[in-house]
């Protein structure tokens, strides 16, 4: 139970208002960006991985000299990834296309659509200096997260594109109606479920886009 205490014309009056109610759920967390490191060989690229990833598969991506990101999904073996030589693409997102970025699947079986060698793409990145990469995010080969959000058109979830080139979530906390469709959907497990402590200033009660702080007690820190 919530008590706000609000001075009027010298007086004091005393809310209650119950949380359970405004807030039903828990907080959906996002895991920081992973970091690699690449190692470009003779016969293969090895990639690093920083740390345990939140699945058994992660995405590669590489940009083409017009711009677009390709990508490949991989499996993980004690934290690292090997593209091969022959290895296919498996879709290419395009952000000239205005704000929700064009996308297209490499089909890989009889009558090709198109067929993009990935390990070639990744040298030719490198020497030309494209950006290259991981992402854990499958966005927008998966846009189940911001299709289920209740009120995603108040941007409460956001697949911006980072400096670096890769997609990852940003979730806005303020407006979250707690619903926990997003986690529990996520299949990279890129978003996932907290154990947040609420701890909001009363002014934004009734402000349901308006960002506050939070903690996270399950990490111990200000979010």
């Amino acid at each position: 139970m919530l008590i706000l205490f609000l001075g009027i014309a010298g007086g004091v009056y005393v809310i209650q208002t119950d949380l359970k109610k405004i807030f039903p759920g828990t907080y959906p967390g996002v895991v920081p960006p992973i970091q690699a490191k690449f190692f470009f060989l003779r016969d293969m690229i090895e990639i690093r991985l920083s740390r345990e990833p939140s699945s058994d598969r992660i995405v590669i991506f590489a940009y083409d000299d017009a711009g677009r990101q390709v990508t490949i999904l991989k499996p993980i073996y004690d934290r690292v990834v090997k593209v091969m030589p022959g290895d296919l693409a498996d879709f290419r997102v395009d952000f000239t296309k205005g704000k929700t970025p064009g996308f297209e699947v490499f089909k890989k079986a009889n009558n090709l659509m198109e067929e993009v060698n990935f390990f070639d793409l990744m040298i030719a990145a490198k020497a030309e200096n494209l950006k290259f990469g991981v992402q854990e995010c499958l966005y927008p080969a998966c846009s189940m997260c911001v299709s289920v959000c209740p009120v995603i058109a108040n941007g409460v979830i956001t697949m911006p594109r980072l400096e670096d080139g890769r997609i990852h979530p940003v979730i806005k906390h303020g407006g979250c109606p707690r619903s926990g469709k997003c986690f529990s959907l996520c299949k990279m497990g890129v978003i996932y479920k907290t154990d947040l402590r609420l701890s909001i200033k009363p002014e934004y009660l009734d402000k349901g886009n308006e960002d506050w702080s939070y903690f996270d007690t399950k990490k111990g820190r200000q979010q």
